[in-house]
């Protein structure tokens, strides 16, 4: 047993239940677990890149790329263009750590990764903070 505080209410937690309001005695089962390794895994991956040639890039990108990616569990992808250096791209991922990792070990990638054209391997970016609105 665990005890979590929200709001400056302490809560006793397992794994199967958390009795949010104990005068009034009732209990909601939550499955705190699977929550956790769902917020744990559940990520919004964005990497920087250089490119060599913008047009190929996407074309490789929205084809052989997303195929290999949907293949790795990638649930959709964004690319955005620097307004500043045509060849520098964002590229937003809605994507499984674990899949994404799966995803990078595949050795198909490097070949991949030779045709999208990039310059140097892509930066991860890391979000600087997260909020709900």
């Amino acid at each position: 047993m665990e005890e979590w505080t929200y709001n400056g209410t302490a809560f006793q937690i397992n794994s199967a239940a958390v009795d949010l309001d104990q005068s009034r005695g009732f209990t909601i089962l939550i499955d705190w677990q699977k929550i956790i390794q769902d917020a744990q895994e559940q990520r919004v991956i964005v990497t920087i890149a250089k490119v060599t040639d913008p047009a190929r890039f996407l074309e490789i990108f929205e084809t052989i790329g997303a195929q290999k990616r949907r293949e790795h569990g990638c649930r959709g992808a964004r690319v955005y263009f620097d307004p500043d250096d045509a060849h520098r791209l964002w590229s937003i991922f809605d994507w499984d750590t674990k899949d994404y990792e799966k995803f990078l070990a595949d050795p198909e990638i490097p070949a991949i990764a030779r045709e999208l054209g990039l310059q140097a391997p892509p930066v991860h970016a890391v979000a600087a903070t997260e909020l709900d609105a």
